[in-house]
């Protein structure tokens, strides 16, 4: 029999047995071996999570299974979550290789050719994505710890702000921000200018014509102006507060729902000012205007 693999490694895992592309193919082929099957495609996506269904690697693995010569007869992997991390998306692609007549296995479950080991399959399935709910809510329970003792647990620090190095109770890395000046400036000159009228389509202009680079280093639009001037998290963290988990993401539907001040995590003085309250609270009154 014929076969093409198929690995993926997800941005962030490390480098145990399960998550690197190298071992997993090795994995594969000692199966594949031991049950003398040859294989003929190697397809992979390195640094792609669990639940992104755009994957150069599988796409093109499933669009070779549905050619008229198709080369393999068998998809194998190294463990099924590795087709996605989602009970029902990887149904699906499992429902698609089989409805071209191919066969599928993992090298730690064997292939799967009748119902008990199809049954095994969904059941691994299961709870593979049982998993990885239970692991994201034991990292988010980490970093609403951490974000309320006044810790940045983001990758990326707003506008005005930058990730400095400190050390925890324990001796332990972390980090907090300290005021960028040259940023916190370009602020500071934001909310003067909304206070005294100006638009947000305006002061986008006005920094524009004096080539004051925006956040992602492009031009400035009203859009990058109206986040910085009201939203909730970067007046908060303006004020030298640290608030963390207020949204609910969902990845697939890119798109975020917010959450209640009570599931927030939050820590007062966490971190320098660059804006009073009083400043906050001017702008405020001109939303709208």
């Amino acid at each position: 029999m014929k076969a093409a693999i198929y690995a993926r490694k997800s941005i962030g895992e490390g480098d145990g047995s399960r998550s690197t592309i190298e071992t997993q193919k090795e994995a594969i082929r000692r199966f594949c071996g031991a049950h003398k099957i040859e294989i003929v495609r190697e397809y992979e996506d390195d640094g792609v999570r669990g639940w992104e269904t755009d994957r150069p690697g599988l796409n093109a693995m499933l669009a070779d299974m549905k050619r008229k010569d198709c080369p393999f007869q068998l998809v194998v992997v190294f463990e099924w979550d590795r087709l996605f991390r989602k009970y029902a998306e990887a149904e699906k692609v499992i429902d698609e290789i089989e409805s071209c007549g191919l066969l599928t296995a993992s090298a730690e479950g064997g292939i799967v050719s009748n119902r008990n080991e199809k049954l095994g399959q969904k059941a691994a399935l299961f709870v593979a994505e049982i998993e990885n709910l239970v692991r994201g809510e034991h990292v988010l329970s980490g970093q609403r710890h951490w974000a309320g003792l006044g810790y940045v647990v983001g990758a990326r620090a707003p506008y005005g702000y930058k990730r400095c190095i400190v050390e925890d109770d324990r001796k332990r890395i972390r980090f907090r921000y300290e005021i960028d000046e040259e940023e916190a400036k370009i602020v500071r000159k934001i909310y003067a200018l909304r206070a005294q009228g100006k638009t947000t389509s305006e002061i986008a202009q006005s920094l524009n014509q004096k080539d004051i680079p925006s956040p992602e280093g492009k031009k400035w639009h009203r859009g990058t102006v109206h986040k910085i001037l009201y939203s909730t998290s970067h007046r908060e963290k303006y004020l030298g507060n640290m608030v963390f988990n207020m949204t609910k993401n969902y990845k697939k539907q890119k798109k975020s729902v917010p959450k209640a001040a009570s599931e927030w995590s939050f820590c007062a003085g966490a971190h320098p000012a660059i804006l009073t309250k009083q400043t906050i609270e001017k702008i405020e009154r001109r939303k709208g205007k």
